[in-house]
């Protein structure tokens, strides 16, 4: 479809699908509650004995015994709860990805609206920094360029054609097009993630198996105290009151209720003390069993590492101002990759002109089709063919690499970088207006950049990781 021949929606059609499928929103979690946290706290098995021995007391016992006992249990249910309440309201930005507006073709023309309005088969109208408000399928693409960390943790740009798929909460890094929607709400990809992160229950820390445990066998001991104690008593002839309240006593003296204030003071404590190095604790109980964890699974982009690409290195290394140039000259106005973003820096770093950059383009193949390089043809007293990309593939077209390179490529891919190889040909008159597939042989190597993502330095290294 072309966007000069269709419409899109119409106003009626919208309102109708809007109706059938529903707003396009993300599945919103429960509404976080203080008391709804605290309830459940409340069930905790050590939490449950207390508040037992606490009722009885509250009947038989001294009223200051009673109102000691529910004092404890309030100042460790409240530690527990502020703690997740906190936390929980701090997480629940997840819905804040989703774009407020977006342009969508209606009635023939250009309309911007609220995104929760968005139906399947709107026509989404795509430009560099738009957010995409829901999934959908390309409808015509100009160098269109996604950055799908949101989804993914990745940075690096995905080039999208006709018929590609985009996701709700991604972002358009460059180029123009246009996409018809096929999923909205807690159907696309985005809410689908929030529905799940809602329904896992999340299971009981090894701490609080350890105290369930522990609060089974306390029963136990307990439940023999209050029903012993009194029997003996009624055989000796004691009075009843007095017997079961002592049974009571025995009871409760065999609950260690300084242990679950020592334990929500420490493991409170280490909140804290994390919550001020940046490092948020959902439950308070979860910081006994990470105290514990042996390994330790996590994003690396943005997360331990800056999430901006530098360039580590050039092989051959002293031509590295060689294959700058060659390699700005390979970059177009549409180039706004965080390599291409850091070869431009690297080449003002080294004090290199922009002067390959203002060589004027006669034509350029971006990334797609099977293709894991890009190749531009810019006036230079001549035509020059510049190619950028995938080493193995630039190999190929070659004629002047050895095993000195491939071994150099099998070093800095072995230390997790990331490289990328330039070359380049001078072209014949009636070469300029073949097939890039047709000209891209014979080519010249200049040489090798490899780019790393620095670690942030509050990284620590995993090796020191205890």
């Amino acid at each position: 479809m072309d966007l000069k021949n269709n419409n899109g929606l119409s106003s009626s059609e919208a309102q109708e699908k809007l109706l059938k499928s529903g707003p396009n929103r993300i599945f919103k979690a429960t509404e976080i509650s203080f008391f709804g946290i605290a309830r459940h706290e409340v069930t905790e098995p050590m939490i449950l004995l207390l508040l037992v021995v606490g009722f009885f007391y509250s009947i038989w016992g001294k009223l200051e015994d009673a109102i000691t006992i529910f004092i404890v249990i309030i100042l460790l249910v409240f530690a527990e709860v502020y703690n997740e309440f906190r936390a929980k309201k701090a997480i629940a930005s997840l819905e804040k990805i989703a774009a407020p507006r977006t342009r969508v073709l209606r009635d023939g023309k250009i309309t911007e609206i609220d995104s929760e309005n968005v139906v399947p088969d709107d026509m989404l109208i795509l430009t560099s920094g738009t957010k995409v408000a829901a999934d959908a399928k390309v409808n015509t693409s100009i160098g269109m360029k996604f950055d799908e960390s949101a989804l993914t943790g990745e940075s690096f740009p995905r080039d999208k054609e006709i018929g590609d798929e985009i996701y709700a909460g991604t972002i358009v890094l460059s180029g123009e097009g246009s996409a018809v929607v096929f999923a909205t709400g807690k159907n696309t990809r985005l809410g689908k993630i929030a529905t799940a992160s809602k329904i896992i229950k999340p299971p009981k820390t090894r701490l609080q198996l350890a105290m369930k445990s522990l609060t089974g066998k306390l029963v136990f001991v307990a439940l023999f105290f209050s029903i012993i104690i009194p029997l003996l008593g009624i055989l000796r002839g004691q009075d009843l009151k007095t017997m079961i309240l002592t049974g009571l006593s025995l009871s409760f003296a065999t609950i260690p209720e300084e242990l679950p204030i020592i334990i929500t003071m420490v493991l409170g404590l280490g909140a804290y003390t994390l919550s001020k190095n940046n490092f948020l604790v959902k439950r308070i109980k979860a910081a006994e069993t990470l105290g514990n964890a042996t390994v330790i699974v996590t994003d690396k982009t943005g997360t331990i590492t800056e999430n901006k690409m530098k360039i580590a290195g050039f092989y051959p290394a002293d031509k590295g101002k060689e294959i700058l140039e060659i390699a700005l000259a390979s970059l177009t106005e549409y180039s706004l990759s965080p390599l291409d973003h850091e070869i431009r820096n690297k080449a003002r770093e080294l004090k290199i002109d922009g002067a390959p950059l203002k060589l004027k383009v006669v034509r350029q193949r971006n990334f797609g089709d099977g293709r894991k390089t890009k190749a531009v043809i810019r006036e230079n007293s001549g035509h020059e063919l510049i190619l950028s990309g995938a080493p193995e593939e630039i190999f190929g077209v070659c004629s002047n690499t050895s095993d000195d390179i491939k071994a150099a490529l099998d070093s800095e891919t072995e230390k997790g970088r990331r490289v990328i190889a330039i070359a380049y040909k001078k072209l014949e008159p009636r070469e300029k207006s073949l097939d890039f597939n047709d000209i891209e042989k014979e080519m010249n190597f200049a040489g090798l950049i490899s780019f790393e993502d620095p670690p942030r330095k509050e990284s620590k290294k995993p090796s020191l990781c205890q």
